[in-house]
């Protein structure tokens, strides 16, 4: 909560909000532990994964920009924090505690892709970190969730959601897109978990108090009339889907 505020319920924990945790059995073995996070890594072994082909050890060793073909890996669950919005942008705040695992960064480090492919999150997502890895998720996403992208981003392409080009014919990284609005919006506000400024969706859920992070940085296409008469009338037929979707997220919230 902000410097003397408190919330006004707390978020339901991580472990009661996916599904995975009671459809999923490992035996001894308990969901959301390091034990068995350590377990699933091992698999790359026990399957054959690893050690990796020797050809594709002498490419992963040259630097990107140098190989021989680019490397991209694919994992479910994130390798790394970065990838995930901070608590004071999400309807549950408690959710990173179930989206990733430093077992598969470390899998992704050893490698040095030129592109990592990950989902789980819900959240298109493009982002180059610190390892000069480019980072990239193209979800679907509920109904629900289509209803409220297509309602910010109103345009053919976030109606469409076709599969994501990676690189184009000539080797080179595809353009990104307007569709990746949250990791968009930390080229607007680097990531701050002691910030007081929260989303306002966030802040009517567990803190009206809060100070709310201006909209043009939290979803800045969002903020702009649709350029064209066929974008304003596609925002149209999907803002009141997108309103009630956003407000049963906001009562779950209160609710919980």
């Amino acid at each position: 909560a902000p410097e003397g505020e408190k919330l006004q319920r707390e978020p339901m924990p991580g472990h009661a909000l996916a599904t995975d945790t009671h459809a999923c059995q490992w035996g001894e073995h308990k969901n959301g532990t390091k034990e068995l996070a350590k377990l699933l890594d091992e698999q790359n072994e026990v399957w054959g994964i690893w050690p990796l082909p020797e050809a594709l050890l002498r490419n992963v060793a040259q630097p990107p920009g140098k190989r021989k073909h680019p490397v991209i890996t694919f994992s479910h669950f994130l390798p790394r924090e970065e990838l995930m919005p901070e608590k004071r942008f999400l309807f549950q705040p408690n959710l990173p505690q179930i989206v990733g695992s430093s077992y598969i960064r470390r899998r992704v480090e050893s490698l040095k892709p030129d592109v990592h492919v990950f989902g789980h999150t819900h959240f298109p997502w493009d982002m180059f970190l610190d390892d000069g890895t480019r980072y990239r998720s193209w979800p679907l996403g509920t109904p629900e969730e289509q209803a409220r992208r297509i309602a910010s981003i109103s345009t053919e392409e976030a109606e469409q959601w076709l599969p994501m080009p990676v690189f184009d014919s000539d080797g080179h990284h595809y353009r990104s897109s307007d569709n990746c609005w949250f990791s968009l919006m930390y080229t607007r506000v680097g990531r701050d978990p002691y910030s007081p400024q929260w989303a306002p969706y966030v802040a009517m859920a567990y803190c009206t108090k809060a100070q709310w992070l201006p909209e043009p940085i939290l979803n800045g296409a969002g903020c702009l009339d649709p350029p064209t008469e066929e974008d304003r009338q596609r925002r149209e037929r999907f803002t009141q889907k997108s309103s009630a979707s956003m407000q049963r997220e906001v009562n779950r919230g209160k609710s919980a």
